[in-house]
Parts: structure tokens; sequence; C-alpha cells
């Protein structure tokens, strides 16, 4: 990226951005006394993005609890089930927005 945004003709977000950024250390990030952004090896992406599979993250995690609610700022409707069952069978309904 150039760091230019054309439809408002300033600089990117990240160009202007004064906070520093340090590299991703997993086991080890410091508590600073200033907010800092923590830069992820480029291959991080990429190997969560195959973890996130649903293929692997059933076989990793299918047998895990959650326990998905009603959307809203309270948490109410809970239901508790496998991962499994949430991306196999909740996953699959239409979005009701008004319910």
């Amino acid at each position: 990226e150039t760091g230019f945004d054309s439809n408002t003709g300033s600089e990117a977000w990240f160009e202007r951005c004064t906070i520093p950024r340090i590299g991703f250390k997993a086991s080890n990030m410091p508590a600073k006394g200033y907010p800092y952004i923590a830069k992820l090896p480029e291959e991080k992406n990429a190997l969560l993005a195959q973890k996130l599979q649903r293929s692997s993250l059933l076989e990793e995690m299918g047998n895990a609890t959650c326990t998905p609610s009603q959307a809203g700022n309270v948490r109410r409707g809970i239901h508790e089930m496998e991962l499994r069952e949430y991306v196999e069978t909740w996953m699959q309904q239409e979005v009701r927005r008004n319910s």
C-alpha cells in the first residue's frame, strides 16, 4: 500500500499513527506504561487462517463447550452446546433480525 487514501486525499491511518510498534512474542509481551501495537510475523495470519478452517477447528476444538446467546447488550437466551453442534447446526441458520 502507498499509505495515501485517494478517496479522502490523506495518508492512511497507519502512516499517521504515532503509537510505537514492537515485535510480537507470545510468551513475553511486556506490560508497558504506554500503549503499543504488537507486530505479528507475516506468516502468523496464514497460520491462523488455516486453524480457523472449519475442518481444522472442529478437529481441534469440536468437543469444547460454547455458550452462544441472543445478540444484544444483555446476554440472554444462552444455550450450552459443543462447538461442533454450533458450527454444523446453528451457523447454517438464517439471521433473524427482528426476533
